[in-house]
């Protein structure tokens, strides 16, 4: 797929491991891509799994290797049941902070 057929969005880093999306020209479709690192493999083989297939499809890009997966409909709905059962223990836990609030520099009305 050419350059021109796809655009990729940079997503927020998990520890040292960068997570991308490549949406594709058909606006229809999108893979998933993990940057090559110890967690970075775990969690692209998670995403694998989840999608229905034994292992993500390794790709080049740039000098950087990575692991990509299609982003299917039978993912999204596992992603979806893994938010909220990740939710779900984040809550559970006695001892963790429920909800943290940071303002910031924000002044109070007058």
């Amino acid at each position: 797929m050419s350059e021109r057929e796809q655009s990729v969005r940079i997503l927020d880093p998990v520890g040292d491991t960068w997570l991308a999306v490549r949406h594709h020209a058909d606006g229809q479709s999108q893979d998933i891509l993990v940057e090559v690192t110890p967690l970075g493999e775990r969690l692209a083989r998670l995403l694998a799994v989840m999608h229905g297939a034994d292992e993500p499809q390794a790709q080049q890009t740039g000098e950087r290797p990575i692991l990509a997966v299609p982003h299917s409909p039978k993912l999204d709905a596992h992603v979806v049941q893994l938010i909220d059962l990740l939710v779900e223990l984040r809550w559970a836990h006695p001892r963790l902070g429920q909800l943290e609030l940071e303002l910031g520099d924000v002044e109070a009305p007058a």
